[in-house]
């Protein structure tokens, strides 16, 4: 007789196998937001413009887009909206399927006259939990990017309140 494994040893060799590699893979795209140092994901300069009417246009255009204000002031900016379905599905725990969209915005003065306004976003688990909760960047630029180019285009002179 032949030295063969059993094809359901083989099988679930197999199954063993691929699961830890899709749990490799999943895992080494999973990372909490980067530090100060750490590439944002959109970014946009301004200019001419206080910081004050930047962080309130900031506040304007993200809730627009269904974004609630967690933090306002000092150095970083934060908000948070529900997360959809396929973020619920893909980075929903055990405990609770729900997740939050986080971005994360830094006003960094560049030169006299310019805001450099960087962004961060990501998925977080147990939002709120202080054991629990988990940032998973995400990679997505387009819909920030977007939103910052939005708020320099309420920025421009012709968008100005009249005083």
């Amino acid at each position: 007789m032949k030295d063969r494994l059993s094809p359901r040893v083989s099988a679930a060799a197999v199954c063993g196998g691929l699961l830890l590699a899709a749990t490799l893979m999943l895992g080494c795209g999973c990372q909490s937001l980067g530090g100060s140092d750490s590439k944002p994901l959109a970014s946009i300069t301004i200019r001419d413009v206080t910081e004050s009417r930047v962080r309130l246009t900031l506040a304007e255009v993200f809730e627009s887009a269904g974004y609630e204000a967690r933090v306002l002031s000092g150095p970083e900016l934060r908000f948070e909206k529900p997360g959809s379905f396929s973020d619920n599905l893909m980075r929903g725990g055990w405990l609770s399927s729900e997740t939050v969209i986080r971005a994360r915005l830094r006003i960094t003065r560049q030169e006299p006259d310019a805001l450099l306004i960087s962004c961060r976003a990501a998925t977080v688990q147990y939002p709120g939990d202080s054991v629990m909760e988990e940032e998973h960047a995400v990679h997505w630029r387009g819909s920030f990017q977007k939103l910052l180019e939005e708020t320099a285009r309420r920025l421009q002179p012709q968008h100005a309140p009249h005083e």
